[in-house]
């Protein structure tokens, strides 16, 4: 089964090698996991960030954990087969991670990714974040009928945070935003 997975994050995460979903993120799964066609290939950081774990769980699974300031959030990368980073390591969308395996509870070969969001506190699904993950910073046009935390929601951020980003914009009051108004997410 040679699929390529569309997914942005995967594809960085693979370097946009062939990837498929074996397991949706769901209340019981914490992340996604892509089969890799039975090859065990090089995992890659999505952008800059710094290694604060590498550890063997209680079933033997080799992870590693990356955090991403500049979006503050928290990937597992987890069943690796090899480990090339140690913990305070500084990395790269260039930095080999490891190479995905079985380790730990697994029945073949693939990757098991979680995401974090640290602002929100919760385990978000990565298909999800794909689709509004970008380096750039997105703009959002304000509807009739939108607020600040209405938009928060379809971008998984804070009210607080698209406020602070857009003070110039909207002006003193948080709860005064206008029809036609383009906002940095």
């Amino acid at each position: 089964m040679e699929v390529i997975n569309i997914s942005k994050i995967s594809d960085l995460t693979f370097h946009n090698a062939s990837h498929y979903i074996t397991q949706k993120f769901s209340k019981k799964h914490d992340g996604v996991d892509y089969g890799t066609n039975l090859k065990k290939i090089p995992i890659y950081p999505i952008e800059d960030g710094i290694v604060t774990k590498v550890f063997k769980d209680s079933y033997g699974a080799k992870i590693v954990k990356v955090y991403y300031p500049r979006i503050d959030m928290t990937f597992t990368y987890g069943h690796l087969d090899k480990i090339y980073v140690k913990k305070d390591e500084k990395v790269n969308n260039n930095t080999k991670l490891g190479l995905t395996g079985k380790t730990g509870l697994a029945t073949g070969i693939h990757l098991h990714l979680s995401i974090y969001d640290n602002k929100l506190k919760k385990y978000i699904d990565p298909e999800e974040y794909s689709l509004i993950y970008n380096k750039e910073p997105i703009i959002y046009i304000v509807k009739k009928g939108d607020n600040l935390t209405k938009i928060a929601k379809k971008y998984n951020t804070t009210w607080q945070n698209i406020y602070n980003k857009n003070k110039d914009i909207i002006g003193p009051n948080p709860n005064l935003i206008y029809p036609g108004q383009k906002l940095y997410i």
